[in-house]
């Protein structure tokens, strides 16, 4: 190929158009000209100036080539040739250096594709998630092929409670297990574990579900004072009293089952922004303390501060708008006495007696 044919022919083989942006930014203070095509698996490029360019111009240019030559290509041919000249003064071949493929960053996997994958610090901070609010620890290590989970707390953990949250983590998560696994429970000062658990695989399903221990706990219940059941609710709040030697687990089972305290907090916003400042403030107090309270699985101290938070919000309510209709009566009954005279008063007035003002009588038209 030679110049003329570089002049008059296009690039159907690939796009060269970000080169020739880039070789023209740089050579064009030199007054040199840029043409560039693609043909038969070579980069063909012309340089163009009133006088020949200098063959130096090719290691000013070679790193733009070689950064964004197309992929496909791996010789490029660089012709120097005067304007108004059919034949190159000079020529050079530079080969291209292939153009690597963008790295595409794969995506970490999450903590639960690590735990199926039998990731160990995976599996150990899933468990310590799962009983964080019983304020219990657990350290996840692998021997022989097989899990062993210590748990410690400042009072040794409950057995069934937790053998029954790790189980249930475990199938959640869809963890392949195939040798048994071994759970202790211990005080944080204790050296020896207070009680220890050897779970086969087989045993994991049935183990999820949380089941009184015999002889059951004591259960009373009495309707709450927060007031009748409300149209539509399928159990009513109650005042839960648990009594006997296996109160924790029977607790457990009625905070699973028992409704979540309402916050009435758009309530107590709404107050604390119209209505009676006092007591709205305190409504959204006690709406927050009702969410950190079910976050932290006590249901009673939130059921507590629902019924706070409720009273507030309402009488908050009522407050503001007594406190807003009785300024409105006051201002209101301050006009009609004179002592402010009002927007009507002042119309009739007008009406009444325009010759006794000074308003031209265009605007009483």
């Amino acid at each position: 190929m030679n110049a003329k044919q570089i002049k008059d022919n296009p690039a159907p083989d690939a796009d060269v158009k970000p080169l020739t942006a880039a070789l023209s930014r740089l050579l064009a203070p030199q007054g040199i000209t840029v043409k560039i095509n693609c043909r038969q698996n070579c980069l063909h490029i012309l340089l163009e100036s009133d006088e020949v360019p200098p063959a130096t111009s090719l290691s000013l240019i070679s790193p733009e080539i070689n950064r964004l030559h197309p992929p496909t290509l791996r010789v490029a041919k660089i012709y120097g040739r005067q304007k108004g000249q059919t034949a190159p003064a000079w020529s050079q071949v530079l080969p291209l250096t292939p153009t690597p493929p963008a790295k595409v960053s794969p995506q970490p996997p999450s903590l639960q594709q690590l735990a199926r994958q039998g990731d160990v610090t995976a599996i150990n901070t899933l468990i310590n998630r799962a009983l964080a609010h019983k304020q219990t620890v657990a350290e996840v290590k692998l021997q022989e092929n097989s899990l062993a989970i210590n748990l410690k707390s400042d009072t040794a953990p409950d057995e069934k409670i937790a053998v029954t949250l790790i189980c249930r983590e475990l199938v959640q998560l869809k963890i392949t297990v195939t040798a048994p696994i071994n759970i202790t429970g211990q005080k944080t000062d204790d050296t020896e574990p207070t009680w220890s658990r050897a779970i086969a695989p087989t045993e994991l399903a049935a183990l999820t579900k949380l089941e009184l221990p015999q002889p059951p706990a004591t259960v009373t219940a009495s309707k709450s004072t927060q007031g009748k059941k409300r149209k539509g609710a399928k159990n009513p709040e109650t005042d839960i009293t648990l009594t006997g030697e296996n109160a924790e687990a029977a607790a457990m089972m009625v905070m699973m089952t028992q409704p979540r305290p309402r916050s009435y907090l758009i309530l107590s916003i709404l107050v604390a922004a119209f209505g009676f400042q006092p007591l709205g403030f305190l409504a959204v107090q006690q709406s927050w303390t009702v969410i950190q309270k079910c976050r932290e699985g006590n249901y009673s101290a939130a059921r507590a501060a629902s019924m706070v938070a409720k009273f507030s919000g309402i009488l908050g309510g009522i407050v503001g708008v007594i406190f807003y209709i009785s300024t409105y009566q006051v201002m209101h009954a301050r006009a009609h006495n004179g002592k402010t005279p009002s927007i009507e008063s002042t119309f009739k007035q007008i009406q009444q007696a325009p010759e006794n003002l000074n308003i031209p009588s265009e605007l009483l038209k």
